[in-house]
């Protein structure tokens, strides 16, 4: 047997595993992309959180980041940007909810120039002409 015929197996026995609300051992067969695909379906957040967290895909936490903070749920978001190291997702999601301080931290500690830019742009748009803390920028 091939390995694709055997992938396709797979899948078809975790589809079918899935229909029947056996997500435990469908989650084991399916691929990485298909599980968080299939445990959001089913509604099954809790585990999907679980899931994500434990399998350090940045990709992943990313994606579980845009998920949170879509939902207004900006401390689980932000900790999965801090999982992913997205530092420019943290730097816009600190300066969506105003806390520059954060940002310009995240921005010291990266040494990521599109993080720094970001920071920039944003404390520009609020015509911030000084740091925060009172620092000339």
């Amino acid at each position: 047997m091939t390995k694709s015929v055997q992938k396709e197996l797979h899948a078809m026995q975790a589809l079918l595993l899935h229909l029947q609300n056996q997500l435990d051992m469908s989650v084991m067969l399916f691929c990485r992309q298909e599980v968080p695909r299939m445990l959001f379906e089913a509604e099954q957040i809790a585990q999907l959180a679980t899931y994500v967290t434990e399998m350090h895909d940045p990709e992943l936490l990313c994606w579980w980041g845009r998920y949170n903070e879509s939902l207004g749920q900006f401390d689980t978001a932000l900790e999965a940007y801090e999982q992913a190291n997205d530092t420019v997702a943290l730097v816009r999601l600190h300066c969506h909810q105003e806390d520059f301080v954060a940002a310009c931290d995240v921005v010291e500690k990266s040494d990521n120039a599109a993080a720094a830019f970001m920071l920039a742009r944003q404390l520009e748009a609020t015509e911030q002409v000084c740091f925060p803390g009172g620092i000339p920028w």
